[in-house]
């Protein structure tokens, strides 16, 4: 049993890759997360309004259809924009990823500054 939004839509999203066609999955579906899973509405994050509308207006069908195989369940898939440059942005990537992502400034510390003890 899947028992996150996140979980149901990386489901969805592995069995939509042998569906659709490499360039539509790379540019509408690859940046989307699971954001969450409330009574029969799955939310999912898209990065731009005009992502948001292509899917709901091209592959809305498919998207529901292949949501219900996964859970087992009638679900509504819901949209959510989530501006790029935000906190949010920045956490819908590091789960499209499949990879938590750095902040910004904290990466490793320059040769030399490390602290003697």
């Amino acid at each position: 049993m899947l028992h996150s939004a996140q979980q149901l839509w990386d489901t969805v999203l592995g069995q939509l890759q042998l569906q659709v066609a490499r360039t539509s999955y790379e540019t509408w579906l690859r940046d989307t997360a699971g954001l969450s899973l409330d009574g029969q509405v799955l939310t999912v994050g898209v990065p731009t309004p005009f992502a948001a509308e292509w899917l709901e207006r091209r592959l809305y069908a498919l998207l529901q259809r292949s949501v219900e195989d996964v859970a087992k369940q009638p679900l509504q898939v819901r949209f959510q924009v989530v501006p790029r440059g935000t906190q949010a942005h920045q956490d819908l990537r590091a789960h499209a990823d499949g990879s938590p992502q750095e902040p910004e400034g904290k990466g490793s510390p320059e040769p030399g500054s490390y602290n003697d003890e």
